[in-house]
């Protein structure tokens, strides 16, 4: 499997604490938290990454390099400036495999990759979404689905319909390359803003509930946090 890793961000949220790199690669128990996940992805045999970088890109380049030392093959998309997370993704289209993984950098959720896919695959997705409903609440969005888990409603908001069964966007995406018809090139665009809410009703977008806790280090507060429950997780 392929992932693509949004990695971009300033994490200016975080620079209280963590002010020297990027936030992805802040310190969990001496080791970057980016370091973390690709091993855990490699752990799932998801072997091919791409970075989506932005903000201090070198850095990010030169302390991973190709991957080879993580059991990985990484490749790199370098934005010019701040493309948000639709963005990204388009600006790494032509890296980009027919069905990808997308994870945030700054984020964590304990996952089986491979029932994900079966998920997918069984439903003939387009995009199948991980959502949870523990875990911080950043943002993301808010998903409604149905009795067969399709998603019916995709909502930056914190209101939902009273007869949706709504969940929290976890940041963990399985979707088809075909989505890149739907973002424009070279303009700063969001998933879960823009694009989600736009296309839920016209491709087969579906959502699996995890009921695993969602880390964010994106805050001090979070980051403290991330660091007590991310280590029976990364080295249990």
């Amino acid at each position: 499997m392929q992932a693509l890793i949004l990695a971009g961000g300033f994490g200016s949220r975080l620079m209280p604490v963590v002010n020297d790199r990027p936030k992805i690669m802040a310190d969990i128990d001496g080791k970057p938290f980016l370091e973390l996940l690709i091993r855990y992805l490699q752990k799932q045999n998801v072997n091919e990454i791409v970075l989506a970088l932005g903000y201090l890109s070198e850095y990010i380049k030169n302390y991973f390099q190709d991957g080879k030392q993580y059991g990985v093959n990484i490749k790199y998309s370098v934005e010019s400036f701040p493309l948000g997370t639709g963005g990204a993704i388009i600006n790494a289209e032509k890296l980009l495999k027919k069905e990808f993984i997308v994870l945030n950098g700054d984020t964590f959720l304990d996952v089986d990759f491979n029932k994900i896919s079966e998920f997918h695959k069984h439903n003939k997705a387009d995009i199948t979404v991980m959502v949870t409903k523990k875990g911080e609440k950043t943002g993301r969005g808010l998903v409604g689905i149905d009795d067969h888990f399709r998603m019916i409603s995709f909502q930056d908001g914190q209101e939902v319909a009273k007869n949706n069964k709504s969940y929290t966007n976890a940041g963990i995406y399985l979707m088809n390359k075909k989505l890149c018809s739907f973002i424009k090139k070279d303009e700063k665009i969001s998933l879960e803003k823009e694009i989600f809410p736009s296309i839920v009703s016209k491709i087969k977008m579906f959502a699996l509930i995890s009921e695993n806790e969602y880390i964010d280090i994106g805050t001090p507060e979070r980051y403290h946090k991330a660091q007590t429950l991310l280590k029976p997780l990364l080295y249990g």
